[in-house]
């Protein structure tokens, strides 16, 4: 490997830059997902915490 400070990103050789971006893409697909997963729990309980609230005086 040449010392990073000496070189730029795109004089490494491709295969590890390949293996860089796939496992950074494939993190952060990964992270993304979870949000996802994780705000849609937060959402339906706020949503139905706010909608039995809120059905409660009415009905």
């Amino acid at each position: 490997m040449y010392p990073f400070y000496r070189t730029n990103y795109t004089q490494y050789p491709a295969e590890i830059r390949y293996k860089f971006e796939s496992y950074m893409m494939g993190s952060v697909v990964e992270l993304i997902s979870h949000a996802d997963v994780l705000w849609n729990r937060v959402q339906s309980r706020l949503f139905s915490s706010y909608f039995t609230k809120s059905s409660l005086p009415s009905g």
